[in-house]
């Protein structure tokens, strides 16, 4: 097992997409008994950071599957940032093996592209969990590390322009080819009463919700619609190819997404 004691030793922490017991994987249950587990340098770090976590086989076979995410733990309940395509390739890490793997962690953006890892660019204060499908005796391991920094604001990318007409305002992408592109998709978000999904800051600000990023922040006093013209590689972590509307919520206020049309 790990040497030395965890800084969250002892805490009760919920299960992550409900998968299996609170705890399971976790590098903070860990003591001398444990043969495979996920082990961070530092638990504790100041916005921006590179943390490594250090996966360890003591096990007698080899164990896979070894895919990487990252999730924020917001009221209670864990958030996945991603990354939100899951490849189906297996990585194993052989007996008495290792496999490392670094955050690097943003309050801004983070240009770096990393080859040891993965870039997350604006991500808050709070406490995250990096997990990789590498475990023992659970399918995975998991271990927590408290990241220190102001809040995040969910701001456009940099590359939009926008215009209001009474109510209703209409962003623009570099995407958008005028209309006449077969890829070209209008979104139209509203205010909604409900919402079953939440997402938190730090997912809208990930690229798979750019639809969000480029319209919640311009809900201005007065603003009933925000109309984003884009294209389909935009929209799609939102809606698909699905005409259904999709509703999530944010910051306390439920929104609906709807597909427009292809202009």
């Amino acid at each position: 097992g790990p040497r030395g004691r965890s800084r969250f030793a002892g805490e009760s922490v919920p299960a992550i997409d409900g998968d299996g017991e609170a705890g399971a994987g976790w590098y903070h249950t860990a003591d001398e008994s444990t043969a495979a587990y996920l082990r961070p340098e530092t638990e504790r770090a100041s916005l921006p950071a590179g943390i490594t976590f250090q996966f360890v086989n003591h096990t007698r076979e080899q164990l896979g599957c070894g895919h990487w995410y990252v999730y924020k733990l917001h009221d209670g309940e864990w958030f996945d940032l991603g990354p939100y395509v899951r490849t189906a390739d297996c990585r194993m890490v052989r007996p008495a093996g290792t496999e490392s793997w670094t955050l690097h962690a943003y309050r801004g953006g983070g240009s770096l592209p990393p080859e040891d890892g993965r870039a997350y660019p604006y991500l808050g204060g709070g406490r995250y969990a990096v997990s990789v499908g590498y475990g023992d005796e659970s399918s995975s391991s998991t271990a927590m590390v408290e990241l220190v920094g102001d809040p995040i604001e969910i701001v456009p990318t940099d590359d939009v322009e926008h215009e209001r007409d009474g109510s209703t305002v209409t962003v623009t992408t570099p995407e958008w080819s005028g209309g006449d592109g077969e890829r070209d998709v209008t979104l139209s978000v509203t205010r909604a009463d409900a919402a079953e999904e939440t997402l938190i800051r730090e997912q809208v600000m990930r690229g798979w919700y750019r639809g969000l990023r480029n319209t919640l922040p311009f809900f201005a006093e007065g603003v009933d619609e925000v109309r984003l013209r884009s294209s389909e590689r935009v929209t799609y972590g939102l809606v698909g190819y699905d005409e259904s509307p999709y509703r999530a919520r944010v910051d306390g206020q439920a929104y609906e997404v709807s597909l427009v049309g292809e202009a």
